[in-house]
C-alpha cells in the first residue's frame, strides 16, 4: 500500500513539476505554485525507508548534503529572523526535494523521450491556440499571466520569459534521453530529436523572449564546444570570430528580414552593440544589477558571511547602485533574479554551497551531464529562479543517468 501511494506521489510531482505555474486549488500570489514541492515533500516522507536503502554513490550523497545545508540554515532563519519569509525557506527546501524526485522520476522511467514529447506538444499548442485563436486561453489555470503586444505568448506560464525557461529546462531533461548508446532505439532518439526542435520553435517564436533566446544560445554553445573535440572547438570559435569581423553586412541584411516585435528589436541592436541591451533596455539592466549587486553584497564579507536576508534587497540596491556607473537600473521586484545571486546574497557563505553542489558533476562525470550542468550554472547566475522545479530535478536526474539500470540509460 505504500509504494503504491509513493508511486501515486510521485508520478503527480512530476506531472506538477512539467507544469509548475498551474494552479491546484488556491492561487499563491507566487506565478510558481507550491503543488510541487507539497508532492515532492510527500513523496520523500512516505519513501525514506525504501529511499534510504537505494545504493548510491558517494558523489550523490555528498550533493545531497550540500544542498540540504542550505535548506536547514534557510529554515533555522525562518524560526529566529523576522526578514525571512515562509517563501524563502520554501525557496531553498526546495533544491533538495526536487534533487531526489529528479533521481527518482528517471530511476522509474518518468523521464524518458515519450513523456518529454508529449508534455512539449502540451505547451506547443497552448502556445499556438494563443498565438493564432484565442489569445487568452489556459489564463484560468495560472495565477496572473501576463504579457504585452509587442511580446510573446505566455502558454502554461505567467509571462514569455517563463515560458522560455521552462522550454530550456525541458531541452536539457531532453538531452539526458538521447545518450547513443546501444539500448537507446533510433525510434526514441528520433522522438528526442524532434522535442529539442519543438522546445527551440517555441522559445524563439511563441514565447519571444530576449532572455530565453539568450539562454538557448548559451545552452546550444556549451554542448557544441564541451561535446566535439578540442581542435573542432577552436576551428569553430576562429570562425565565429572571422565572421564577425567579415560578414557585417550579411548580419546587416538577416537583421532588415527579421520579423517585428521586441525580441527581434533587441536581437538586431545586441547583434550591433552588445553591452548596449545591458545599460539601455530595462529588463536586461534590471538582471544585470541583480546580478553584480547580489554577488558583490558576498564580497563584501566574504567569510563567514550570514547573508541578509530578504527584506533589505532594495534598499541595499539603492545605497550601492551609485558604486558602478553601468548600472542603470534598480531591482525590478522583490525577489533577485538570479538564482544563484540570491543565495549569496539572502544566505552568504552557506548559500555559496549551492553552487558547489552545482559544480560537482563538471569534474565527475561524462561530457552530457558537463553540458548540463554548466549550461544550468550560467542559466541560473542570469535569470532563473531556484525554486523552479526542474532545476532541482536536473541535478538529480544528471548524476543518476549514468548508473541508470534501464536498458534506455544503459552505458
Amino acid at each position: 500500500m505504500v509504494n503504491l501511494v509513493s508511486k501515486i506521489t510521485l508520478l503527480l510531482c512530476g506531472l506538477a513539476c512539467y507544469f509548475p505555474y498551474i494552479v491546484v486549488g488556491s492561487a499563491t500570489e507566487s506565478d510558481l505554485q507550491p503543488a510541487a514541492l507539497i508532492c515532492g515533500l510527500l513523496f520523500v516522507c512516505i519513501s525514506t525507508p525504501n529511499l534510504s536503502r537505494v545504493s548510491r554513490p558517494k558523489i550523490e550523497w555528498v550533493t545531497l548534503i550540500l544542498l540540504f545545508i542550505p535548506a536547514c540554515y534557510a529554515l533555522a532563519k525562518l524560526a529566529l529572523d523576522s526578514s525571512f519569509t515562509t517563501r524563502s525557506a520554501a525557496y531553498y527546501l526546495s533544491l533538495p526535494v526536487f534533487f531526489i524526485v529528479g533521481s527518482e522520476l528517471l530511476r522509474r522511467n518518468l523521464l524518458t523521450p515519450t513523456i518529454l514529447f508529449t508534455v512539449s506538444i502540451i505547451w506547443l499548442s497552448s502556445g499556438l491556440i494563443q498565438k493564432y485563436f484565442d489569445p487568452t486561453f489556459g489564463y484560468g489555470l495560472m495565477h496572473a499571466p501576463r504579457t504585452t503586444p509587442n511580446r510573446g505568448v505566455v502558454s502554461l506560464a505567467a509571462e514569455p520569459s517563463f515560458y522560455a525557461i521552462q522550454c530550456l529546462m525541458l531541452m536539457m531533461a531532453n538531452s539526458l534521453t538521447t545518450r547513443k548508446t546501444s539500448g537507446l532505439t533510433r525510434k526514441a532518439f528520433n522522438l528526442s530529436t524532434l522535442t529539442e526542435l519543438i522546445l527551440i520553435f517555441q522559445i524563439i517564436f511563441l514565447a519571444r523572449s530576449f532572455f530565453g533566446v539568450l539562454l538557448l544560445l548559451i545552452f546550444l554553445l556549451v554542448r557544441m564546444f564541451i561535446s566535439i573535440p578540442f581542435k573542432a572547438a577552436f576551428l569553430s570559435l576562429i570562425f565565429l570570430l572571422v565572421f564577425g569581423v567579415t560578414g557585417q553586412d550579411l548580419s546587416d541584411l538577416v537583421l532588415q528580414k527579421l520579423p517585428e516585435g521586441r525580441i527581434f528589436s533587441l536581437i538586431s541592436r545586441a547583434s550591433k552593440e552588445p553591452l548596449d541591451i545591458l545599460i539601455t533596455d530595462q529588463s536586461a539592466g534590471e538582471r544585470l544589477t541583480d546580478i553584480v549587486l547580489s554577488f558583490y553584497s558576498f564580497a563584501e564579507e566574504p567569510i563567514l558571511n550570514p547573508g541578509r536576508g530578504t527584506l533589505d534587497w532594495r534598499s541595499y540596491v539603492a545605497e550601492h547602485m551609485g558604486n558602478f556607473d553601468y548600472l542603470n537600473f534598480s531591482a525590478g521586484g522583490e525577489r533577485i533574479m538570479s538564482g544563484l545571486g540570491a543565495a549569496a546574497f539572502e544566505l552568504g557563505t552557506i548559500g555559496c554551497l549551492i553552487l558547489l553542489a552545482f559544480l560537482l558533476p563538471l569534474v565527475t562525470f561524462d561530457k552530457r551531464a558537463q553540458v548540463i550542468m554548466l549550461a544550468l550554472i550560467l542559466s541560473l547566475l542570469a535569470a532563473i529562479q531556484l525554486s523552479l522545479p526542474l532545476v532541482g530535478v536536473l541535478v538529480g536526474a544528471t548524476l543518476v543517468s549514468r548508473r541508470q539500470r534501464s536498458p534506455l540509460y544503459a552505458e
